[in-house]
């Protein structure tokens, strides 16, 4: 069994990318080996068989080889949000040039990492403001708003509009220079010492992106 895995590995090998693509595609997709079908893909030019291993091979260093080869935008956008691995996933996505695609993904992958890598490589301003506004995630929302170029966009009300922001209250306990002193009868003085009391600030809680939005204006003019 071994002498004939053996047997395989060095066909496979000896294979060249002018063989016979069908021959290869086979080997590709249907070997039993692992390893014999990475060895084949290496020697893949057809395209429709390199988009068939992609997506359906169950091995996930099979699929990232194969991945390495494909060259379809909307296949690996697909591939992109719904391999089941992350690193094929974050490999897909590295390879998209499609801006279409890349906003797609951008905004429909369920993996943050995927969204990320998608938002770094989109230049769409207007998109690129609706995701700094609405992503689930912290991380992307900021990627989005450090990829933003259009200050008409990154200084308009969608963004730092502070208008809208919430207030909420905390209360600390304060100690001052004197003392409450009780006396029997139920009335109280000031006397030498200490005392604590309780203080309620009021703060505004701005939204992030607004904080996010004049964070990086202000690096840029400081730069």
């Amino acid at each position: 069994m071994r002498s004939f895995l053996a047997f395989r590995i060095a066909v496979c090998r000896s294979l060249s990318k002018r063989t016979d693509q069908a021959v290869i595609a086979r080997i590709a997709q249907n070997d039993a080996v692992d390893y014999v079908r990475i060895l084949a893909v290496t020697k893949l030019t057809n395209q429709v068989a390199i988009e068939d291993v992609s997506q359906n091979d169950i091995n996930r260093n099979v699929r990232f080889k194969a991945v390495e080869r494909l060259a379809d935008q909307a296949v690996l956008g697909q591939i992109s949000q719904n391999d089941n691995d992350n690193t094929v996933r974050t490999l897909a996505v590295s390879k998209l040039t499609s801006q279409a695609v890349l906003g797609r993904v951008a905004q429909n992958a369920s993996d943050h990492d995927v969204r990320d890598m998608a938002v770094w490589r989109l230049t769409d301003q207007a998109l690129l403001g609706r995701i700094a506004q609405n992503d689930g995630d912290a991380w992307v929302r900021e990627c989005a708003v450090s990829s933003l170029t259009d200050l008409a966009i990154l200084t308009g009300e969608t963004l730092v509009d502070y208008s809208s922001s919430s207030t909420y209250t905390e209360t600390s306990t304060e100690t001052f220079d004197r003392s409450l002193s009780y006396y029997g009868d139920g009335s109280h003085g000031y006397g030498p010492g200490t005392y604590q009391e309780e203080v309620t600030t009021e703060h505004h809680d701005y939204s992030q992106v607004s904080r996010l939005a004049h964070e990086e204006l202000r690096r840029r003019r400081s730069s």
